[in-house]
């Protein structure tokens, strides 16, 4: 599986690692079926004010084997069109990161709306179902190679 990903998208692997490695950051990601456009559009929706109620700080298992490491969390497809959607954010912020919602998402799943969102500065993009790294205009840290 990992030799045919690499032959549609030789350079997914550098292009996750230049993602993830600039200093002074923080990385998280979290696995989902919700529209990866919208949440860089409208931020990362949280029930909790915790990142780590929704998301995982990326491991370097992650960093060292990206490709098998996302096999793994879309749980051999299991879910329905996963996006593993990517956040950055610089270590200083990570406690204020998370701030008060006042919108109802398109694609929200529970009858309350969230009390929270990351906002879409903090959104990296996501990597869709085809290993496609769809990077979000509105991070405020993605590298010139990107833009």
């Amino acid at each position: 599986m990992k030799e045919e990903i690499l032959a549609r998208n030789p350079n997914f692997e550098d292009e996750f690692r230049d993602l993830v490695s600039l200093d002074g950051m923080r990385y998280f990601y979290h696995v989902t079926n919700q529209n990866g456009d919208e949440i860089c559009n409208e931020g990362l929706y949280l029930v909790e004010n915790r990142l780590d109620s929704t998301t995982i700080e990326i491991p370097q298992e992650f960093i060292d084997d990206p490709i098998n490491y996302c096999l793994q969390e879309n749980g051999d497809n299991y879910r329905k069109n996963p996006n593993i959607i990517l956040l950055g954010i610089p270590e200083e912020d990570v406690k204020y990161a998370i701030v008060k919602n006042y919108n109802k998402p398109k694609d929200w799943n529970q009858d309350e709306p969230p009390l929270y969102v990351i906002p879409a500065n903090y959104v990296i993009g996501y990597i869709n179902n085809n290993f496609d790294i769809i990077t979000n205009e509105q991070y405020e840290f993605l590298n010139e190679h990107y833009l």
